[in-house]
Formats: C-alpha cells, structure tokens, sequence
C-alpha cells in the first residue's frame, strides 16, 4: 500500500494547488505572460512531468514528480505567493488531476463518489467543492492504514495512474 503514498501526495499537492489558485481576483501583468506547453501529455505521469516543467518555466522551483507520480515539495512552495499563482494559473491544465477548476458535471460527480467512497471506507474527506476541487483532501497521517485503505478502494474513483 506504500505504492500509493506518492500518488496520494500529487492529488493533494493538485486539489491543494487548485484551491489555492480558484478565484485571485488578479489581473495579468503585461509584462510577464505566463508561458505554458502547447499539448497536454494523456499519460498521467508525463503530464506531471510537463506541469513540474511548466511551473518551474514560470519561477516556481517545483520538483520533478517522482515515479509514482507525486510530488515531494517538503512543503518549500509558498501557494499564497504572487509567483504561484500566475506559474499555476498557467499550468493549471496539465495538473494532476486535470482543470479542477473548471470541472464539467460528470467530473464533479466523479469527485462526489470519490469523497463518498473514501468516507464509506474510513476515511474523513470532504465532499468536493462546487468546482470540482477539494479544501482539503491531505490525511494526516498519508501512512494510516485507514486512509491506505480507503484509497485503494477509491482511488479509480478519480482516475488514478496505474502502479
């Protein structure tokens, strides 16, 4: 079950990073357009791979994923910062997880059964918010073998990479 720690860690970096990017009432500067690839890879861990590449393209020191996928950042990312938000704003589409933010309704539904197959299973998640995003979907403890449990029950749920 350890397998799934890194995964678990990209979607809560990517609901984490959705929420925090949702509505900054920023404007653009003209002066500094974010830059972004032009494609989206389709599989999940080169898309974590270019969203790394995208945002470290837009001044955010983001490691690249690890196999798994997920993203060990020992929590140095300010998420608050100006930076970011612009850096995530333009990377917002090759997240993991996809464009929370602009959830279509059968992606919404898919994070409502997700939030209710973890609770079913154990685990305290939050049902997603109107966007399709999640407050807060970081366990505790990512060890617990609750949440470890429930995950991998759930995790299809949301689309996960396959181990």
């Amino acid at each position: 079950m350890r397998q799934h720690n890194g995964l678990v860690a990209a979607l809560v970096l990517a609901a984490g990073l959705l929420a925090a990017c949702a509505d900054t009432g920023a404007q653009e500067s003209p002066s500094a357009a974010p830059s972004a690839p032009s494609a989206a890879p389709s599989d999940p861990r080169d898309k974590a791979r270019a969203f790394a590449q995208c945002m470290r393209d837009n001044g955010v020191d983001l490691p690249d994923p690890d196999p798994d996928g997920g993203f060990d950042t020992g929590g140095s990312i300010d998420r608050q910062s100006e930076a970011f938000r612009t850096a995530m704003e333009a990377c917002r589409a090759y997240a993991p997880g996809g464009d929370l933010e602009r959830a279509d309704p059968e992606r919404l539904d898919k994070a409502r059964a997700f939030a209710k197959c973890m609770r079913d299973n154990g685990a305290d998640v939050p049902d997603p918010d109107p966007d399709g995003g999640f407050s807060s979907l970081a366990p505790e403890d990512p060890d617990d073998p609750a949440w470890q449990k429930a995950y991998a029950a759930c995790g299809d749920e949301l689309g996960r990479p396959a181990s």
